[in-house]
Protein backbone atom coordinates (compact mmCIF):
# COMPACT_ATOMS: atom_id res chain seq x y z
CA UNK A 1 0.00 0.00 0.00
CA UNK A 2 1.24 3.83 -0.98
CA UNK A 3 2.04 5.51 1.96
CA UNK A 4 0.16 8.82 1.03
CA UNK A 5 -3.41 7.74 0.47
CA UNK A 6 -3.23 6.89 4.14
CA UNK A 7 -2.39 9.74 5.45
CA UNK A 8 -6.41 10.80 3.71
CA UNK A 9 -7.59 8.68 6.18
CA UNK A 10 -8.23 10.86 8.92
CA UNK A 11 -10.29 13.11 6.26
CA UNK A 12 -11.82 10.08 4.57
CA UNK A 13 -12.99 8.87 8.16
CA UNK A 14 -14.93 12.18 9.38
CA UNK A 15 -16.92 11.87 6.40
CA UNK A 16 -18.62 8.66 7.81
CA UNK A 17 -20.94 10.62 9.97
CA UNK A 18 -21.57 13.46 6.66
CA UNK A 19 -25.30 14.02 6.83
CA UNK A 20 -25.84 13.10 2.75
CA UNK A 21 -26.21 9.56 2.64
CA UNK A 22 -23.87 9.55 -1.04
CA UNK A 23 -20.95 10.83 1.06
CA UNK A 24 -21.56 8.71 3.39
CA UNK A 25 -21.20 5.72 1.27
CA UNK A 26 -18.60 6.72 -0.47
CA UNK A 27 -16.24 7.43 2.30
CA UNK A 28 -16.81 3.83 3.68
CA UNK A 29 -15.69 2.29 0.58
CA UNK A 30 -12.82 4.98 0.51
CA UNK A 31 -11.94 3.98 4.11
CA UNK A 32 -12.65 0.22 3.17
CA UNK A 33 -10.07 0.14 0.04
CA UNK A 34 -7.33 2.77 1.93
CA UNK A 35 -6.96 -0.16 4.71
CA UNK A 36 -7.46 -3.67 2.28
CA UNK A 37 -4.72 -1.93 0.05
CA UNK A 38 -2.45 -1.45 2.89
CA UNK A 39 0.57 -3.37 4.14
CA UNK A 40 -0.73 -5.84 6.93
CA UNK A 41 2.64 -4.99 8.71
CA UNK A 42 1.95 -0.75 8.28
CA UNK A 43 -0.79 -1.43 11.00
CA UNK A 44 0.51 1.12 12.62
CA UNK A 45 0.07 3.98 10.01
CA UNK A 46 -3.76 3.34 10.35
CA UNK A 47 -3.94 3.19 14.08
CA UNK A 48 -4.06 6.67 15.15
CA UNK A 49 -6.89 7.52 12.60
CA UNK A 50 -9.32 4.27 13.92
CA UNK A 51 -7.98 4.70 17.70
CA UNK A 52 -9.81 8.66 17.23
CA UNK A 53 -12.90 7.26 15.64
CA UNK A 54 -13.54 4.77 18.56
CA UNK A 55 -13.53 7.61 21.10
CA UNK A 56 -16.78 7.49 23.30
CA UNK A 57 -18.17 11.04 22.16
CA UNK A 58 -18.27 9.37 18.14
CA UNK A 59 -21.31 8.21 17.21
CA UNK A 60 -22.43 5.17 16.66
CA UNK A 61 -21.98 4.72 12.93
CA UNK A 62 -18.65 5.78 13.26
CA UNK A 63 -17.71 3.60 16.01
CA UNK A 64 -19.67 0.59 13.71
CA UNK A 65 -17.62 1.05 10.77
CA UNK A 66 -14.44 1.75 12.78
CA UNK A 67 -14.48 -1.88 14.41
CA UNK A 68 -15.87 -3.04 10.67
CA UNK A 69 -12.21 -1.27 9.59
CA UNK A 70 -10.45 -2.94 12.68
CA UNK A 71 -11.81 -6.59 11.71
CA UNK A 72 -10.30 -6.08 8.13
CA UNK A 73 -6.78 -5.78 9.83
CA UNK A 74 -6.50 -8.97 11.53
CA UNK A 75 -9.13 -10.76 8.89
CA UNK A 76 -6.42 -10.43 5.97
CA UNK A 77 -3.70 -12.33 7.07
CA UNK A 78 -1.12 -14.51 9.76
CA UNK A 79 0.73 -11.11 9.13
CA UNK A 80 -2.24 -8.37 9.50
CA UNK A 81 -3.21 -10.59 13.21
CA UNK A 82 0.26 -10.29 14.27
CA UNK A 83 0.70 -6.70 13.84
CA UNK A 84 -2.23 -5.89 15.42
CA UNK A 85 -1.41 -8.14 18.08
CA UNK A 86 1.91 -6.06 18.83
CA UNK A 87 -0.71 -2.91 19.37
CA UNK A 88 -2.72 -4.95 21.81
CA UNK A 89 -1.39 -2.33 24.32
CA UNK A 90 -2.93 0.71 22.76
CA UNK A 91 -6.15 -1.15 21.55
CA UNK A 92 -7.60 -2.60 23.92
CA UNK A 93 -7.94 -0.02 25.88
CA UNK A 94 -9.93 1.92 23.25
CA UNK A 95 -11.92 -1.71 22.66
CA UNK A 96 -13.05 -2.64 26.31
CA UNK A 97 -14.06 1.10 27.19
CA UNK A 98 -16.91 0.27 23.97
CA UNK A 99 -18.06 -2.68 26.09
CA UNK A 100 -20.37 -0.51 27.97
CA UNK A 101 -21.44 1.88 25.66
CA UNK A 102 -24.81 3.57 25.25
CA UNK A 103 -25.21 1.12 22.02
CA UNK A 104 -26.17 -1.59 22.41
CA UNK A 105 -25.49 -2.75 18.36
CA UNK A 106 -21.56 -1.12 19.73
CA UNK A 107 -21.46 -3.03 22.81
CA UNK A 108 -21.85 -5.94 20.83
CA UNK A 109 -19.51 -5.60 17.76
CA UNK A 110 -17.28 -4.20 20.69
CA UNK A 111 -18.17 -8.01 22.12
CA UNK A 112 -16.92 -9.36 19.57
CA UNK A 113 -13.65 -7.61 18.85
CA UNK A 114 -12.35 -7.66 22.06
CA UNK A 115 -12.96 -11.53 22.42
CA UNK A 116 -10.78 -11.78 19.02
CA UNK A 117 -8.09 -9.11 20.00
CA UNK A 118 -7.30 -11.27 23.28
CA UNK A 119 -7.29 -14.34 21.40
CA UNK A 120 -4.39 -12.63 19.45
CA UNK A 121 -2.33 -12.54 22.81
CA UNK A 122 -0.98 -15.99 21.73
CA UNK A 123 -0.35 -17.06 25.96
CA UNK A 124 -2.19 -19.88 26.17
CA UNK A 125 -1.43 -19.07 30.27
CA UNK A 126 -3.93 -16.43 29.69
CA UNK A 127 -6.36 -18.88 27.83
CA UNK A 128 -8.62 -20.35 30.68
CA UNK A 129 -8.98 -16.78 32.53
CA UNK A 130 -10.46 -15.44 29.69
CA UNK A 131 -13.48 -15.18 30.56
CA UNK A 132 -13.34 -13.68 33.69
CA UNK A 133 -11.35 -10.64 32.06
CA UNK A 134 -14.36 -10.29 29.97
CA UNK A 135 -16.53 -10.47 32.58
CA UNK A 136 -14.42 -8.08 34.69
CA UNK A 137 -13.82 -5.28 31.83
CA UNK A 138 -17.98 -5.60 31.29
CA UNK A 139 -18.10 -4.71 35.13
CA UNK A 140 -19.71 -7.93 35.81
CA UNK A 141 -17.55 -9.19 38.14
CA UNK A 142 -15.98 -8.43 41.66
CA UNK A 143 -12.58 -5.98 40.93
CA UNK A 144 -11.07 -7.28 44.37
CA UNK A 145 -11.55 -11.16 43.47
CA UNK A 146 -10.21 -10.23 39.62
CA UNK A 147 -6.92 -8.80 40.76
CA UNK A 148 -6.65 -11.80 43.46
CA UNK A 149 -7.14 -14.57 41.03
CA UNK A 150 -5.03 -12.28 38.83
CA UNK A 151 -2.18 -12.33 41.12
CA UNK A 152 -2.42 -15.99 41.25
CA UNK A 153 -2.29 -16.61 37.36
CA UNK A 154 1.24 -18.84 36.49
CA UNK A 155 2.85 -18.16 33.53
CA UNK A 156 5.36 -20.20 31.69
CA UNK A 157 5.35 -19.19 28.39
CA UNK A 158 7.50 -15.94 27.65
CA UNK A 159 5.53 -13.36 28.77
CA UNK A 160 5.32 -10.63 25.82
CA UNK A 161 3.84 -7.16 25.60
CA UNK A 162 0.07 -8.61 24.02
CA UNK A 163 -0.06 -10.81 26.45
CA UNK A 164 0.25 -8.14 29.53
CA UNK A 165 -2.23 -6.07 27.59
CA UNK A 166 -5.09 -8.53 28.07
CA UNK A 167 -4.99 -7.94 31.96
CA UNK A 168 -4.55 -4.23 31.48
CA UNK A 169 -7.94 -3.63 31.71
CA UNK A 170 -8.13 -5.72 35.09
CA UNK A 171 -4.92 -3.93 36.83
CA UNK A 172 -6.84 -0.07 35.95
CA UNK A 173 -9.90 -1.34 37.78
CA UNK A 174 -7.88 -2.55 40.80
CA UNK A 175 -5.92 0.48 40.85
CA UNK A 176 -8.83 2.39 40.51
CA UNK A 177 -10.02 0.48 43.70
CA UNK A 178 -11.18 2.14 46.57
CA UNK A 179 -10.26 -1.05 48.96
CA UNK A 180 -6.73 -0.33 50.01
CA UNK A 181 -5.94 -4.62 49.75
CA UNK A 182 -7.00 -4.48 46.30
CA UNK A 183 -4.89 -1.42 45.43
CA UNK A 184 -1.61 -2.83 47.01
CA UNK A 185 -2.25 -5.93 45.25
CA UNK A 186 -2.66 -4.28 41.76
CA UNK A 187 0.62 -1.95 42.41
CA UNK A 188 2.72 -5.51 43.16
CA UNK A 189 1.50 -6.67 39.75
CA UNK A 190 1.90 -3.29 38.16
CA UNK A 191 5.26 -3.67 39.67
CA UNK A 192 5.94 -7.24 38.50
CA UNK A 193 4.69 -6.32 35.30
CA UNK A 194 8.06 -4.43 34.53
CA UNK A 195 10.52 -6.61 35.32
CA UNK A 196 8.18 -9.36 32.99
CA UNK A 197 7.92 -7.14 30.11
CA UNK A 198 11.77 -5.20 30.15
CA UNK A 199 13.24 -8.31 29.14
CA UNK A 200 11.31 -8.69 25.76
CA UNK A 201 9.53 -5.69 24.84
CA UNK A 202 8.84 -2.23 25.46
CA UNK A 203 6.86 -1.38 28.33
CA UNK A 204 6.30 2.66 27.21
CA UNK A 205 2.65 1.23 25.81
CA UNK A 206 1.93 0.71 29.23
CA UNK A 207 2.77 3.72 30.87
CA UNK A 208 0.33 6.72 29.80
CA UNK A 209 -2.34 4.21 31.39
CA UNK A 210 -0.63 3.03 34.81
CA UNK A 211 1.95 5.68 35.73
CA UNK A 212 -0.73 8.44 36.80
CA UNK A 213 -1.98 6.02 38.60
CA UNK A 214 0.21 4.86 40.21
CA UNK A 215 1.55 8.09 41.34
CA UNK A 216 -1.25 9.18 42.80
CA UNK A 217 -1.67 6.57 44.93
CA UNK A 218 1.67 6.99 45.83
CA UNK A 219 0.38 10.39 46.82
CA UNK A 220 -3.14 10.47 48.11
CA UNK A 221 -3.94 7.34 49.75
CA UNK A 222 -3.72 6.88 53.36
CA UNK A 223 -2.51 3.76 54.09
CA UNK A 224 1.31 4.28 53.98
CA UNK A 225 2.15 0.90 53.25
CA UNK A 226 0.05 1.04 50.24
CA UNK A 227 1.84 4.35 49.43
CA UNK A 228 5.27 2.87 49.36
CA UNK A 229 4.32 -0.43 47.35
CA UNK A 230 2.94 2.39 44.87
CA UNK A 231 5.78 4.18 45.42
CA UNK A 232 8.30 1.31 44.21
CA UNK A 233 6.02 0.37 41.18
CA UNK A 234 5.95 3.92 39.53
CA UNK A 235 9.81 4.45 39.90
CA UNK A 236 10.44 0.77 38.45
CA UNK A 237 7.80 0.97 35.44
CA UNK A 238 9.39 4.59 34.72
CA UNK A 239 12.59 3.44 35.01
CA UNK A 240 12.07 0.95 32.23
CA UNK A 241 9.18 2.92 30.09
CA UNK A 242 12.13 5.64 30.26
CA UNK A 243 14.38 3.58 28.12
CA UNK A 244 12.22 3.33 24.96
CA UNK A 245 13.94 0.73 22.83
CA UNK A 246 11.38 0.95 20.05
CA UNK A 247 12.43 4.67 20.05
CA UNK A 248 15.87 4.03 19.70
CA UNK A 249 15.42 1.63 17.16
CA UNK A 250 13.02 3.96 15.03
CA UNK A 251 16.04 6.95 14.97
CA UNK A 252 17.83 4.61 14.06
CA UNK A 253 16.54 3.32 11.12
CA UNK A 254 15.90 6.50 9.91
CA UNK A 255 19.16 7.69 10.01
CA UNK A 256 20.40 4.70 7.69
CA UNK A 257 17.75 5.26 5.49
CA UNK A 258 18.53 9.09 5.75
CA UNK A 259 22.71 8.03 4.80
CA UNK A 260 22.10 6.14 1.52
CA UNK A 261 19.66 8.54 0.31
CA UNK A 262 22.50 11.38 0.38
CA UNK A 263 24.87 8.85 -0.81
CA UNK A 264 22.69 8.73 -3.89
CA UNK A 265 22.16 11.80 -4.15
CA UNK A 266 26.06 12.69 -4.04
CA UNK A 267 26.92 9.50 -6.35
CA UNK A 268 23.99 10.92 -8.58
CA UNK A 269 25.35 14.59 -8.73
CA UNK A 270 28.67 13.11 -9.68
CA UNK A 271 27.36 11.28 -12.05
CA UNK A 272 25.48 13.37 -14.37
CA UNK A 273 27.33 16.58 -14.00
CA UNK A 274 30.27 16.99 -11.70
CA UNK A 275 28.00 18.17 -8.96
CA UNK A 276 26.03 20.85 -11.41
CA UNK A 277 23.62 19.34 -13.49
CA UNK A 278 21.55 17.45 -10.70
CA UNK A 279 18.82 15.12 -11.81
CA UNK A 280 15.22 16.20 -10.58
CA UNK A 281 14.05 14.48 -7.78
CA UNK A 282 10.41 11.81 -8.75
CA UNK A 283 9.28 13.67 -5.57
CA UNK A 284 9.43 16.80 -3.22
CA UNK A 285 11.52 16.47 -0.23
CA UNK A 286 8.50 16.51 2.07
CA UNK A 287 6.73 13.36 0.13
CA UNK A 288 10.18 11.16 0.22
CA UNK A 289 9.89 11.84 4.31
CA UNK A 290 6.62 10.25 4.26
CA UNK A 291 7.66 7.94 2.01
CA UNK A 292 10.43 7.18 4.07
CA UNK A 293 8.63 7.13 7.59
CA UNK A 294 6.49 4.39 6.02
CA UNK A 295 9.23 2.32 5.55
CA UNK A 296 10.82 2.87 8.47
CA UNK A 297 7.04 1.39 10.28
CA UNK A 298 7.60 -1.75 7.94
CA UNK A 299 11.15 -1.80 9.18
CA UNK A 300 9.54 -2.29 12.51
CA UNK A 301 7.00 -4.66 11.76
CA UNK A 302 9.00 -7.19 10.00
CA UNK A 303 12.01 -6.94 12.88
CA UNK A 304 9.28 -7.65 15.19
CA UNK A 305 7.67 -10.80 13.37
CA UNK A 306 10.78 -12.23 11.94
CA UNK A 307 9.50 -11.72 8.08
CA UNK A 308 10.74 -12.62 4.88
CA UNK A 309 9.35 -10.09 3.05
CA UNK A 310 11.63 -7.01 3.12
CA UNK A 311 13.30 -6.66 -0.42
CA UNK A 312 10.03 -7.63 -1.96
CA UNK A 313 7.91 -4.50 0.27
CA UNK A 314 10.91 -2.25 0.65
CA UNK A 315 12.67 -1.53 -2.44
CA UNK A 316 9.90 -0.46 -4.51
CA UNK A 317 9.11 1.82 -1.48
CA UNK A 318 13.00 2.79 -1.78
CA UNK A 319 12.87 3.67 -5.61
CA UNK A 320 10.42 5.61 -5.27
CA UNK A 321 11.73 8.17 -2.97
CA UNK A 322 15.20 8.51 -5.27
CA UNK A 323 16.36 11.00 -7.93
CA UNK A 324 15.93 9.22 -11.18
CA UNK A 325 18.52 6.76 -11.79
CA UNK A 326 19.86 7.09 -8.16
CA UNK A 327 18.48 3.98 -6.99
CA UNK A 328 21.67 2.33 -9.40
CA UNK A 329 23.95 3.63 -7.25
CA UNK A 330 22.47 2.09 -3.96
CA UNK A 331 23.72 -1.33 -2.73
CA UNK A 332 19.85 -2.64 -1.52
CA UNK A 333 21.50 -5.88 0.01
CA UNK A 334 23.85 -4.01 1.87
CA UNK A 335 20.95 -1.45 2.94
CA UNK A 336 18.36 -4.14 3.77
CA UNK A 337 20.89 -6.21 5.40
CA UNK A 338 21.21 -3.28 8.00
CA UNK A 339 18.05 -2.20 8.36
CA UNK A 340 17.07 -5.95 8.99
CA UNK A 341 19.77 -5.70 11.92
CA UNK A 342 18.97 -2.75 13.71
CA UNK A 343 14.96 -3.69 13.41
CA UNK A 344 15.20 -7.17 14.60
CA UNK A 345 16.23 -6.13 18.25
CA UNK A 346 12.91 -5.91 18.73
CA UNK A 347 12.08 -9.54 17.87
CA UNK A 348 10.53 -11.63 21.53
CA UNK A 349 13.71 -13.62 20.81
CA UNK A 350 15.92 -14.63 23.70
CA UNK A 351 19.37 -13.01 23.13
CA UNK A 352 21.36 -16.27 22.32
CA UNK A 353 23.67 -18.18 25.20
CA UNK A 354 27.07 -19.58 24.66
CA UNK A 355 26.82 -23.09 25.03
CA UNK A 356 30.31 -23.31 26.84
CA UNK A 357 27.97 -21.32 29.80
CA UNK A 358 25.89 -24.43 29.98
CA UNK A 359 28.74 -27.64 29.80
CA UNK A 360 32.63 -27.77 29.21
CA UNK A 361 32.24 -31.54 29.93
CA UNK A 362 32.61 -33.13 26.23
CA UNK A 363 31.09 -36.47 27.71
CA UNK A 364 28.37 -34.55 28.60
CA UNK A 365 28.16 -32.94 25.01
CA UNK A 366 28.03 -36.47 23.31
CA UNK A 367 25.18 -37.47 25.38
CA UNK A 368 21.76 -37.32 23.40
CA UNK A 369 19.98 -33.95 23.98
CA UNK A 370 16.23 -34.33 25.19
CA UNK A 371 15.75 -30.31 25.95
CA UNK A 372 17.03 -27.32 25.01
CA UNK A 373 14.33 -24.68 25.33
CA UNK A 374 14.00 -20.79 27.23
CA UNK A 375 10.86 -20.39 29.57
CA UNK A 376 9.44 -17.95 31.69
CA UNK A 377 8.18 -18.65 35.19
CA UNK A 378 5.86 -15.97 36.64
CA UNK A 379 2.36 -15.15 38.93
CA UNK A 380 0.69 -12.21 38.34
CA UNK A 381 2.33 -10.69 41.67
CA UNK A 382 5.97 -12.39 41.62
CA UNK A 383 8.41 -12.96 39.05
CA UNK A 384 10.63 -16.57 39.36
CA UNK A 385 12.30 -16.65 36.67
CA UNK A 386 12.72 -14.62 33.46
CA UNK A 387 13.63 -16.50 30.24
CA UNK A 388 15.26 -19.05 31.89
CA UNK A 389 17.20 -21.67 29.80
CA UNK A 390 16.43 -25.38 30.58
CA UNK A 391 19.13 -27.77 28.74
CA UNK A 392 18.58 -31.71 29.63
CA UNK A 393 20.67 -34.66 28.42
CA UNK A 394 19.58 -38.93 28.25
CA UNK A 395 21.36 -40.55 31.01
CA UNK A 396 21.69 -37.99 33.28
CA UNK A 397 19.75 -37.19 36.97
CA UNK A 398 18.82 -33.75 37.63
CA UNK A 399 17.91 -32.38 40.83
CA UNK A 400 15.93 -29.09 41.55
CA UNK A 401 17.15 -27.36 44.82
CA UNK A 402 15.50 -24.25 45.84
CA UNK A 403 13.60 -22.14 48.88
CA UNK A 404 10.10 -22.49 49.92
CA UNK A 405 7.55 -20.95 47.48
CA UNK A 406 10.41 -20.02 44.89
CA UNK A 407 8.78 -21.97 42.55
CA UNK A 408 10.19 -25.82 42.44
CA UNK A 409 6.63 -27.83 42.21
CA UNK A 410 5.14 -24.98 39.82
CA UNK A 411 8.20 -25.86 37.42
CA UNK A 412 8.04 -29.58 37.84
CA UNK A 413 4.32 -29.16 37.17
CA UNK A 414 4.72 -27.13 34.28
CA UNK A 415 6.97 -29.82 32.52
CA UNK A 416 5.07 -32.67 33.52
CA UNK A 417 1.63 -30.73 31.74
CA UNK A 418 3.62 -30.29 29.21
CA UNK A 419 3.14 -26.37 29.18
CA UNK A 420 7.04 -25.40 29.06
CA UNK A 421 7.11 -24.45 25.67
CA UNK A 422 9.96 -27.16 23.92
CA UNK A 423 9.80 -29.75 26.18
CA UNK A 424 9.35 -32.70 24.27
CA UNK A 425 6.09 -34.45 23.97
CA UNK A 426 4.59 -37.50 25.48
CA UNK A 427 5.36 -39.54 22.31
CA UNK A 428 9.11 -38.80 22.90
CA UNK A 429 9.40 -38.91 26.80
CA UNK A 430 7.21 -40.12 29.53
CA UNK A 431 6.98 -37.92 32.60
CA UNK A 432 5.51 -38.47 36.25
CA UNK A 433 4.86 -36.32 38.89
CA UNK A 434 4.68 -37.71 42.29
CA UNK A 435 3.78 -34.99 44.94
CA UNK A 436 5.60 -34.98 48.44
CA UNK A 437 3.66 -36.85 51.48
CA UNK A 438 6.17 -38.71 52.99
CA UNK A 439 5.29 -39.68 56.72
CA UNK A 440 2.00 -37.93 56.26
CA UNK A 441 -0.25 -41.43 56.69
CA UNK A 442 0.36 -45.20 57.20
CA UNK A 443 1.67 -47.00 55.62
CA UNK A 444 3.46 -44.10 53.40
CA UNK A 445 5.02 -43.03 56.98
CA UNK A 446 6.82 -46.67 57.27
CA UNK A 447 8.45 -46.17 53.35
CA UNK A 448 12.10 -44.42 52.83
CA UNK A 449 11.61 -41.65 49.82
CA UNK A 450 13.07 -44.14 47.11
CA UNK A 451 10.26 -47.09 48.29
CA UNK A 452 7.58 -44.11 48.24
CA UNK A 453 8.49 -42.87 44.56
CA UNK A 454 8.93 -45.94 43.80
CA UNK A 455 5.61 -46.71 44.93
CA UNK A 456 3.50 -44.57 43.18
CA UNK A 457 1.15 -45.66 40.66
CA UNK A 458 2.03 -43.51 37.86
CA UNK A 459 5.53 -44.90 37.97
CA UNK A 460 4.53 -48.58 38.74
CA UNK A 461 3.08 -47.93 34.95
CA UNK A 462 6.03 -46.69 33.50
CA UNK A 463 7.50 -49.62 34.52
CA UNK A 464 5.37 -52.06 32.97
Amino acid sequence: GAPLPLRTLVAALSKVEDRHTEVRSAACAATEALVKGSDPFAFEALLPALAASLEPRRSPAMKLHSLKLLKLCWRRSKDGEAAVAEKLPELLPITTALLVDTSHEVRAVATEAVDVLMSLSGNSDLTPHMDEIMSCAKGNRDVSKCVRDLAEVIFIQRVTAPALAVVLPILSKGLKSRNARTQRQACLIAENMGRLVSAVADLRPFAPSLLPQLKRISEEVADPDVRAVATRAHDSLSEVAAADRSGAVRKELRAILEMAVTEADVALAGAVGGGRDVAPAPCPGSVRDVVLDHVVLLCLGFGRNSSNAWRNRLVPLLESALPGSASSYIDFKGLISSLRTVAERLACAPDDVEENLLSSDSDEERLPQLCDCTFTLACGAATLLTEARLQLRRGRVYGLVGGNDSGKSTLLRAIHDRRVSGFPSVSEIRTSLVEHGVGERAPDCDLTPIEFLMADPSIQMLRQ
